[in-house]
C-alpha cells in the first residue's frame, strides 16, 4: 500500500432514522441504499466490502414506518459480507440520541 493510501476493513453505515420520516421517504429508502452499496463498491473499487448496516429501530420515525428497518435486514439477508447490528437496548439520552455510555456500548457491538 502507498504513501496516503488504507485499506477499508468494514463499512458501517449507521442511519437511516430521517428517511423514516414520511411514508415517502420510508418507501424509497431500500432502492436508495441499495444505490449507496453500489457507489460504495465502485469508490473503494472492492466488489464485496463488510458493511455493517445499524438504525435506532426505537425512533418514533422508525417506529412508526418500521419498513426502513426491514430494507436494511433485507439488504443483509442478501448479502453474506453485511450484517445488521440492532440498537435496541443502547443507553440513550433523548428518544433521537445515544448517550456516551450507549455511543461506547454501540461502538464496541460494532467492532
Amino acid at each position: 500500500m502507498g504513501k496516503g493510501q488504507c485499506k477499508v476493513s468494514s463499512f458501517p453505515w449507521i442511519q437511516g432514522e430521517s428517511d423514516a420520516e414520511t411514508d415517502k421517504l420510508a418507501i424509497r429508502y431500500e432502492g436508495r441504499l441499495a444505490l449507496l452499496g453500489h457507489h460504495i463498491r465502485r469508490l473503494l473499487n472492492e466488489p464485496n466490502p463488510p458493511v455493517i448496516l445499524s438504525v435506532d429501530e426505537l425512533h418514533p420515525w422508525v417506529k412508526q414506518r418500521p419498513v426502513v428497518v426491514e430494507s436494511q435486514k433485507k439488504i443483509v439477508a442478501a448479502n453474506s459480507r453485511m450484517a445488521f447490528l440492532s440498537m435496541q437496548g443502547l443507553q440513550k439520552i433523548d428518544e433521537s440520541h445515544l448517550s456516551p455510555q450507549g455511543i461506547i456500548r454501540h461502538g464496541e457491538l460494532l467492532f
